[in-house]
């Protein structure tokens, strides 16, 4: 949140929608100290308003400070979207330059540059990043794809 206070006076208060989905112990205290009206706080999202987000906003933004591996960046990148997602976890192997932002945790600056960098993007460019997303879901992350990585990794224990 203190990245958008710092784009909004930078001249993107206008220009940029957030939408943040989520209802954790700083939920109240958030929509209190960033009440910015281009920030809309949607709370606990069910599935229908997931998908509907994905289809419908231009740039997953992910600024975990914990993960292991985050269904939600794998959902996101299965809509074709461009994430920006900080460096923790399993994260590494989700995404990288050709398909968004992977960023140091807990670094505003770094956020604001990624949220900067991808606004800036022409049309193909960002339409570039939102198919390698869906790409590299469909190549590495589909349940088969995965039931075989962990098939042949016992049948080499086994070997």
């Amino acid at each position: 949140m203190e990245a958008v206070r710092q784009l909004n006076k930078e001249g993107y208060l206008n220009r940029l929608q957030f939408n943040i989905v989520g209802k954790g112990p700083l939920y109240e205290q958030y929509i209190k100290e960033y009440n910015f009206p281009n920030v809309n706080f949607l709370g606990f999202a069910d599935d229908d308003l997931l998908i509907s987000l994905y289809q419908s906003n231009d740039l997953f933004v992910f600024p975990t400070l914990f993960e292991g591996m985050p269904t939600v960046v794998l959902e996101a990148m299965a809509a074709s979207m461009p994430i920006i997602v900080t460096d923790t976890g399993a994260t590494a192997e989700l995404v990288d330059s050709s398909n968004g932002y992977l960023i140091e945790t807990a670094n505003i600056r770094a956020l604001k540059w990624a949220i900067q960098q991808y606004y800036q993007l022409k049309p193909e460019e960002k339409k570039a990043l939102s198919d390698k997303s869906y790409q590299k879901v469909v190549e590495k992350f589909t349940w088969k794809k995965v039931a075989r990585l962990h098939l042949d990794l016992f049948d080499n224990f086994m070997a």
